[in-house]
């Protein structure tokens, strides 16, 4: 049953106080394949940063490494932004970053749950993941054309189908039970992604205040992890954020690897 859960309309969110930037224009689908896929297609015809692709379902939702991002009509948030940085390629872990601290922010501050980031954009609350994060791009000869910038949370959901890596879990289950907005949630979390996403791009100090506070939110730095990166599985210590947005890892013989993206598949 569906019809007690609140739908994302355009006119619902014509309504939220949403940053200038994610309020001009909004694509608003009842059920797609993937907003990431349409946010592309968008952008690859011009379509201006700011553009926020949101549905309240996919067929076909997506996660990292190719996988499938559950997505029931009415019960999560799923949403793609297209972002021009105007800057290279460096920018990348950084809007990684920054869309985890977002995310963490708004959990914490909406719902008052302790979500931290599982590197490099998990959001986890007690051990069991709750949103997650994909970001795609074109790149032509190292310019950075644009980014998207996917979200997926899971705040109505009560069952998960399939297996996971991490259990899933919804903020309603870690809360009380009971059904919470997602407008509220999008509202925060839009806020969020613009006060963190200007830091970066224009204030002097933006990169040290991002690596700041990730650090303070991360569930993996001094943890044993095991992670894969590329064909490799590496396996150490993760001991820092480095000033370009690498996770290092620190392995048994002393030997520091930085590492710009990859997938953790154990902490310990």
């Amino acid at each position: 049953m569906t019809e007690n859960f609140e739908k994302l309309t355009p006119e619902i969110i014509s309504k939220l106080v949403l940053p200038k930037m994610f309020c001009e224009n909004v694509e608003y689908f009842e059920e797609t394949s993937s907003t990431n896929d349409i946010a592309k297609a968008m952008a690859d015809s011009g379509a201006k940063e700011g553009t926020l692709v949101i549905a309240e379902s996919q067929a076909h939702g997506k996660g990292r490494w190719g996988r499938n991002w559950e997505s029931p009509k009415y019960l999560g948030i799923y949403v793609s932004i297209i972002l021009r940085p105007k800057l290279n390629k460096e920018i990348i872990p950084f809007i990684s970053l920054i869309s985890g601290i977002a995310t963490a922010e708004t959990i914490k501050e909406e719902m008052g749950l302790d979500a931290k980031i599982k590197w490099p954009n998990d959001i986890l609350i007690r051990e069991k993941k709750v949103s997650g994060i994909l970001i795609e791009g074109s790149i032509i000869q190292d310019r950075l054309e644009f980014l998207i910038l996917g979200i997926g949370i899971n705040v109505n959901n009560e069952t998960f189908k399939g297996e996971y890596l991490h259990t899933p879990t919804s903020l309603r289950i870690e809360k009380d039970g009971n059904i919470i907005s997602r407008k509220n949630i999008l509202e925060r979390l839009l806020v969020k992604l613009e006060k963190w996403y200007f830091l970066l791009l224009k204030e002097p100090d933006g990169k040290e205040t991002i690596l700041k506070r990730y650090k303070e939110l991360s569930h993996t730095l001094g943890k044993e992890v095991t992670l894969r990166a590329g064909k490799d599985l590496l396996k150490g210590t993760a001991i820092d954020i480095d000033q370009m947005g690498f996770l290092v890892l620190k392995d048994k013989k002393g030997k520091l690897e930085r590492i710009p993206s990859g997938e953790l598949t154990n902490e310990s």
